[in-house]
């Protein structure tokens, strides 16, 4: 019970997240999370969105070198290239996900079929 209560404000208890926006901000954050405290990202999650575009995935797949250059140089967020580089990675691909079955959620679901 004690972990349970424990969870982080942005965890989706009530199901899954409400859009593919969402499920990209929730990739996301885990991957900057990795390694560090949740709260450090926490703290920054703010300027994570305003950095990312509110994380509207369509528009991250499209980001260039200029904004890889632009993040690394936000000292808002966490300032390493292979995270954000990898974001921009997932956003194209997570772009061909979309194309494929329609939304992200629509990629979850088919995973046991």
């Amino acid at each position: 019970m004690e972990a349970e209560n424990s969870r982080t404000g942005w965890f989706f208890r009530d199901g899954e997240p409400p859009d593919d926006n969402a499920y990209f901000e929730n990739m996301t954050r885990c991957v900057f999370q990795a390694g560090l405290t949740w709260q450090l990202i926490a703290d920054r999650w703010p300027n994570f969105k305003k950095a990312f575009k509110n994380f509207n995935v369509e528009v991250v797949a499209d980001f260039d070198e200029e904004d890889i250059e632009r993040l690394l140089s936000d000292k808002g967020i966490l300032r390493n290239r292979a995270k954000i580089e990898a974001t921009l990675v997932n956003a194209i691909e997570f772009m061909k996900i979309k194309e494929e079955f329609g939304s992200f959620s629509n990629y979850i679901d088919n995973l046991d079929k």
